[in-house]
């Protein structure tokens, strides 16, 4: 790839004949080697000019015909907008705030960091590395010192990115700034170090931005604290795993981070023959100082790519994300991004850091109160506290029959366990006639819902309308999936947590009063064996009176008479009958897996019911031995 223009339409100063091949190397060594460089620089403040006069050997007579040379060399290639800016540009005071004045061990012990070894090995490198397309919009920390907070960010933002998160993905500036100047030790001086920055992401991580918006000018104390409730811990699920510290001098190693797929922060001194320079503001080109220039203050940025170029010094440059607006606003690539070479970070970058991300997302519904989300479970697989229906949308969550033809709201508790952000959320939810045993096919779609992320914990997602057609009981499923957690092939929620389903029978009956359940009957594909029920009265106290269950001839749905008798595989007498309301089987009926028929019994309360009490009978067919589903009937006693 041949390296881009980064002075569009420039003019060399090679081409300019009353440059000597002196003064042209000279300048080049300052990666100065346009005419519309070497004439902004020339108008940067008279000690710059000075400089700028010895380097080229000349008076300061002499400079000004040289610029006066150069100016004639440069073609006209400003349009209104870019004049506009540059007036604009010219106007701001760009705040800094990377300090530079670590202890010289410290700095010392940088440079004897060893070259970085990626995990998987080293690789050949490309020629040229951007990470654009992964990072947010960039930010303005205005008149403020709070580079760093800015720096680092674009580090934990772009390791979001990578992971699913939007491209509007925004962290809390104000956030990490407070931080470090708590933990700093300078409360009151403006600005802080990036390895401050990056302890923070570490131990608390960052809050999203709008639980603490960024200021960008000055009030009151530095910091600006203290955070609202809501922002004061950090965010656990925007930690950092770990912070990766880089030896300035090892531009492979860099490279090789950037390549990897991490951007790198970074603080490096500012010299005013770029800071200054209004080639700089214009197409964020930053030039090694001249010689003898030092250094007025520090700033912190982010690597954010590379490009291999022979012509710039150590043999290319790192694009780099400022927090300055406007700045670099007729760049290469975007407004705001910058090109800095790679004998800059080598030879003047004082802290040079990148990051890994926590892994892991675990999106799940739970099966039970109980449930801890490990697979395959032999429990609770189909009463989930995690779905449920109201008649209206009040956000209460006990369990309701649904209202025929009008709109009712459902509700699902969506779980994170864990330590990181889940991206591109997806829930679908399924209805079908409540039944113990639901045939896969008898699922039909009913709402679907997207979300951005979904924070290590909970989250109740709802109401979610839903009109049923028909009047009725239903069974839900719900199925929860993530970019890092999709679904598997076989939706079980025995087998998987990003499934749940819940098959229960809301009633509320007052003290002697009586409820049918009523349920169809369907054979379970895949199953051998005739088909039989248990009813498990543990829940309910010895008066309560649960009719004999009742499978009847007529199949579901059709026209014709039941004959109102248990079909069973023999002569079932009363005993037999009463034995399996306590929990034995009914008897069985074969059963095939197109065939659907009625099955029913009654409860009936004793008038001494205490009214707002709650019990529970659980309905399971089986399969031969086999239990293929369970059906809870939830009762509330009315008062």
């Amino acid at each position: 790839m041949t390296p881009p223009e980064l002075i569009p339409q420039g003019a060399p100063l090679s081409d300019v004949p009353e440059f000597t091949e002196a003064q042209v190397k000279a300048l080049a060594g300052a990666w100065i080697d346009t005419a519309q460089e070497f004439v902004a620089l020339a108008k940067t403040p008279q000690t710059i000019r000075d400089l700028l006069a010895s380097a080229l050997g000349v008076d300061q007579a002499g400079l000004a015909r040289l610029v006066q040379a150069a100016q004639a060399a440069i073609p006209p290639t400003r349009d209104v907008r870019s004049a506009q800016l540059e007036l604009e540009a010219a106007a701001v005071d760009y705040g800094l705030g990377a300090l530079l004045d670590e202890p010289p061990e410290v700095l010392a012990s940088r440079l004897t960091l060893p070259a970085y070894e990626p995990p998987a090995g080293r690789f050949v490198l490309p020629a040229s590395v951007s990470h654009l397309d992964q990072l947010p919009a960039v930010r303005n920390q205005g008149s403020r010192g709070t580079c760093v907070a800015h720096a680092v960010l674009s580090v934990r933002e772009q390791l979001e990115m990578t992971a699913g998160s939007s491209a509007d993905i925004d962290l809390s500036e104000q956030f990490i700034y407070w931080w470090c100047k708590e933990h700093d030790g300078i409360p009151t001086v403006s600005g802080t170090y990036v390895v401050v920055g990056m302890r923070c992401l570490e131990e608390l991580g960052a809050p999203l931005e709008d639980t603490w918006p960024y200021v960008s000018y000055e009030r009151g104390d530095q910091g600006q604290g203290p955070p609202p409730p809501a922002a004061e811990n950090g965010d656990p699920g925007l930690k950092t795993l770990r912070t990766l510290p880089l030896n300035r001098t090892d531009i492979t190693g860099i490279k090789t981070c950037l390549a990897e797929g991490r951007v790198v922060a970074f603080s490096i001194p500012v010299f005013d023959s770029w800071y200054h320079s209004s080639a700089t503001r214009r197409w964020g080109k930053i030039t090694p100082p001249l010689p003898r220039e030092r250094p007025d203050g520090g700033h912190a940025m982010a690597l954010v790519g590379y490009q291999d170029d022979p012509a710039a010094p150590g043999g290319g440059y790192f694009l780099v994300r400022n927090s300055w607006q406007p700045w670099s606003y007729d760049g290469v690539w975007q407004e705001g991004y910058g090109y800095i070479p790679y004998t800059y970070i080598s030879q003047h970058a004082t802290a040079v850091f990148s990051a890994d991300r926590i892994p892991g997302v675990d999106v799940a519904l739970r099966d039970s109160a109980t449930d801890t989300g490990a697979r395959p479970t032999t429990g609770l697989t189909w009463n989930s506290p995690d779905i449920w229906l109201r008649r209206t949308a009040d956000g209460g969550e006990a369990h309701q029959t649904p209202a025929a033809g009008q709109p009712n709201a459902l509700y699902v508790r969506a779980h994170n366990s864990g330590p990181a952000y889940a991206y591109d959320v997806r829930l679908e939810l399924f209805a079908a006639p409540l039944a113990p045993y639901v045939r896969p096919d008898d699922w039909q779609p009913i709402v679907r819902k997207r979300l951005e992320w979904l924070a290590p914990g909970e989250q109740i997602l709802g109401p979610l309308t839903w009109t049923p057609a028909a009047a009725g009981q239903y069974a839900y499923q719900a199925r929860l999936t993530s970019a890092e957690d999709p679904l598997p092939a076989q939706p079980d929620p025995a087998a998987t947590n990003n499934v749940a389903a819940r098959r229960s029978w809301p009633v509320d009956l007052a003290p002697g009063a009586s409820a049918e359940v009523a349920f169809e009957v369907a054979g379970a594909a895949g199953h051998l064996g005739l088909a039989g029920f248990r009813v498990d009265r543990a829940g309910l106290p010895p008066d309560f009176n649960v009719s004999p269950l009742k499978l009847e001839r007529t199949p579901w749905g059709q026209p014709g008479e039941s004959t109102g008798e248990p079909v069973t595989r023999g002569a079932v007498d009363d005993a037999v009958l009463g034995a399996a309301v306590h929990g034995a089987l009914t008897g069985g009926m074969i059963l095939g897996a197109s065939q659907r028929h009625r099955a029913s019994l009654t409860i009936t309360l004793p008038p001494a019911a205490q009214p707002g009490a709650r019990y529970t009978l659980v309905i399971s067919q089986l399969q031969g031995e086999t239990v293929v589903g369970k059906l809870t009937v939830e009762m509330a006693v009315a008062g």
